[in-house]
């Protein structure tokens, strides 16, 4: 165990025998010694424990030693890449066809049940902008509000190494009509 260790559980130690929650163990203590001189004020010893409470943190972490490690080295590679295809017109068309008419429009306020009226007039305009948008990777900011994209796990044990790795999950998007 190392040094730090066990100062700690000493000074643990004393604070579990001092404030034990064993209502037959209940242990005031009226004195506090702080280097070499007692206090017996129930005030200042409250001070000096919420000094030292409130010191504690800055003073361990000081002791911790530090690392030049970049958070990115921990993370590993894989083989998996992204890309995404322009939809063609033909797509674009057939999805606008199977829109649900009872799912409420969100960005434009156009109902489901009016765009696949005139899906054959809006298509080619829709196809041209997601096309754009892909080719240009820009994306209004609209869509990237509302698109929720979720990983779900899918396959293996859900230990450490497993869920770092890609492999192992399935997106699930939650995304407006």
């Amino acid at each position: 165990m190392s040094p730090v260790n066990q100062i700690l559980g000493k000074k643990w130690h004393l604070i579990n025998d001092s404030f034990s929650l064993h209502p037959n163990k209940v242990r005031k203590f009226s004195e506090n010694k702080i280097g070499v001189q007692p206090i017996t004020e129930p005030s200042a010893i409250a001070e000096e424990l919420n000094l030292h409470f409130s010191n504690i943190g800055e003073r361990l972490g000081s002791e911790i030693p530090s690392f030049n490690v970049e958070p990115e080295s921990y993370i590993e590679s894989t083989d998996t890449t992204f890309s995404m295809k322009a939809p063609t017109l033909n797509i674009v068309h057939k999805l606008l066809l199977k829109l649900h008419e009872r799912k409420v429009a969100i960005l434009d306020n156009i109902p489901s049940k009016v765009l696949k009226m005139v899906a054959n007039i809006v298509a080619p305009s829709l196809a041209q902008i997601f096309t754009n948008s892909i080719s240009f990777g820009i994306f209004p900011t609209e869509w990237q509000l509302l698109t929720r994209v979720t990983p779900i796990f899918k396959k293996g044990k859900k230990g450490r190494a497993n869920q770092l790795s890609a492999n192992t999950y399935r997106n699930s998007y939650i995304r407006p009509a």
